[in-house]
């Protein structure tokens, strides 16, 4: 959709809680390579920091900075690390897959709660 439509039409999509990018409890965010947050369907207010590449999970991972680093230096892979389910503030285990998207400076991340999951 970024490079179809456009960064500003797949921000607003992406946004949108019951969008397109949202299913059960996963859902697709996107970042800039700064560590802007630039759409979150449920923590908009992710989106008004300058970055969140400071802010930590419970286990104090640097979640975003783990991000970024994926994004910009391989392009794509895993990160695991803890995070509250839509609706919830309890953090969960959680499994999320970056990707950046070719010829540009953003990446988007999906990810699946992995607690309780048989594996």
């Amino acid at each position: 959709m970024i490079t179809s439509k456009g960064l500003d039409a797949a921000i607003k999509e992406i946004s949108n809680p019951k969008g397109a990018f949202v299913w059960k409890d996963s859902y697709v965010f996107l970042m800039n390579l700064d560590g802007k947050m630039l759409a979150h369907p449920f923590k908009p207010e992710l989106t008004k920091h300058e970055h969140v590449l400071l802010m930590t999970d419970p286990t104090d991972k640097a979640l975003f900075v783990h991000f970024v680093n994926l994004a910009r230096n391989v392009g794509h892979g895993w990160v695991e690390y803890m995070w509250p389910k839509p609706g919830k503030t309890t953090p969960s285990k959680k499994l999320t897959y970056i990707y950046r998207v070719p010829n540009q400076d953003v990446f988007v991340g999906a990810g699946v709660y992995v607690g309780g999951m048989i594996y």
